[in-house]
């Protein structure tokens, strides 16, 4: 169960609505626009809507978390996401970006994450906590999510 809950984790490359830059840090128009691709699908999330963050997700993703020996596509995690979202009840989140690089079509991601959810049928609250490095393309006005790495410092244990 624990290592469906950190894939779960891991894919989840996204959550924030209130989210600032690093202290002192002034932003260009494609950091804030990669940065809200990261809120946007962390939004999914919360309201239980794989579609939503499915969208955000290019068709050749690749991504890797700290417990896995292998990556994973697109298809594997969609296929996980849909399986496991009715299970899950997102809690509270929050994010802290520390670095967005963008060059040309381009970007990178690079922030912490928590995490609070219940899964299933037990409601004892769960923390997961992180961090999170992503990969973005961008078509014409469009980011899409190509990979990502998680790394996670969970306190909880099944």
């Amino acid at each position: 169960m624990k290592k469906s809950v950190v894939l779960f984790v891991t894919v989840i490359s996204f959550i924030l609505f209130t989210a600032i830059p690093s202290q002192g840090q002034e932003w260009s128009k494609d950091q804030k626009e990669v940065w809200s691709c990261v809120e946007n699908t962390w939004a999914g999330w919360a309201e239980g809507n794989v579609d939503k963050v499915m969208a955000g997700v290019h068709q050749l993703y690749v991504g890797w978390n700290s417990d896995d020996p292998l990556p994973s596509d697109r298809a594997r995690m969609e296929k996980m996401f849909r399986k496991m979202m009715p299970q899950v009840k997102a809690l509270d989140y929050d994010l802290v970006p520390a670095r967005v690089t963008v060059v040309d079509n381009a970007a990178v991601a690079h922030y912490y994450y928590s995490f609070t959810f219940t899964m299933g049928e037990d409601k004892k609250p769960m923390n997961h906590k992180g961090k999170f490095t992503e990969f973005y393309i961008r078509k014409g006005n469009t980011w899409s999510l190509l990979g990502d790495f998680t790394s996670f410092d969970d306190e909880d244990e099944d």
